[in-house]
């Protein structure tokens, strides 16, 4: 048995899959046992592996220290119970384009999007409503594969 794991990191990067030495990693998917060799390899990788300053993406620990961080992790996530949970309002249908954040929304292009997406910010309830939009029209993968990866964080 291995005395490493990695996962790819859950915030601070894009890389939502990654491949090495036939080990598949998929981010939100969790820890999967490495050799020491290939921990040793993960510890450098970067989001843009020309680039020193971008961000690490992967979690490599020991067994044991994985354990202790998956401790504090599960620690750190409050469910609220039954009594504390707020009641949301359903929306019968997708957003107009003239409610959404973004002006011009329905004839922007994927990129233009996507750009926009990665320079503001948006509140959950308006990530929502830019995908329940983009669903109910163009169904661009690249822009939803997006949204979902914001809306996951």
């Amino acid at each position: 048995m291995s005395d490493y794991v990695a996962r790819l990191k859950p915030k601070g990067h894009k890389v939502q899959t990654y491949s090495i030495e036939g080990v598949r990693f998929l981010r939100g998917k969790g820890w999967i046992g490495i050799e020491e060799a290939l921990a040793l390899r993960l510890r450098k990788v970067r989001q843009s592996p020309t680039d020193d300053g971008s961000p690490l993406i992967f979690d490599v620990l020991t067994r044991g220290e994985a354990t202790q961080e998956h401790e504090q992790e599960a620690a750190a996530v409050k469910v609220p119970s039954p009594a504390e949970v707020p009641v949301v309002k359903a929306r019968s249908s997708a957003p107009r384009a003239d409610e959404l954040m973004i002006d011009g929304y329905a004839g922007m292009t994927a990129k233009n999007i996507l750009r926009k997406l990665e320079r503001e910010s948006f509140t959950r309830d308006e990530l929502e409503d830019l995908r329940a939009f983009e669903m109910s029209h163009a169904k661009r993968k690249t822009v939803l594969r997006e949204l979902d990866s914001m809306l996951a964080e």
